[in-house]
Order: C-alpha cells, then structure tokens, then sequence
C-alpha cells in the first residue's frame, strides 16, 4: 500500500528541510519516502510507502497537530 501525502506550501526548501527531520518519526510509522513532486500551485506530493495504516494515520494526525495543511490518499496496486 502507498499514500500520497499533499501539503500546500509555498517555500519546498522549508518543507523539505522541515521534512528531513522526520527521518525517525516516519521510520518509526512504517513509512517510507519513494518520490516527491510539486506542482505549480505550490503543492508538494509525496509518495510513501505504507507498512502498517493504523501507524500512518497516527503520523498523519500528529503532522496536521503541527499546523501542516495535511491531506493524504491510500493507495493500493489493482
């Protein structure tokens, strides 16, 4: 399973290094970074792979508790 993380931001620098801190916190949530985008609206998607849902959705919780415009999609293979 995969989830693409979306966050508006308008400075990918900041987010990024913001994000980079979270090495442990996403380790420990069964997450796994794969790929990240931005888009011209000053989007970044960020696509992870998912160990364990119950765990991704609590970093999800504990990131939008931050104040990080959070919104996330489950995504599996067909």
């Amino acid at each position: 399973m995969q989830q693409l993380l979306i966050e508006t931001t308008g400075d990918y620098a900041a987010w990024k290094a913001e994000y980079d801190t979270q090495t442990e916190s996403l380790a420990d949530a069964g997450l796994s970074t794969l790929q990240i985008w931005t888009d011209d609206a000053g989007a970044i998607l960020a696509l992870l792979q998912v160990g364990s849902r119950t765990k991704a959705e609590a970093w999800l919780a504990t990131r939008a508790g931050l104040g990080h415009a959070v919104q996330a999609r489950f995504l599996k293979t067909v």
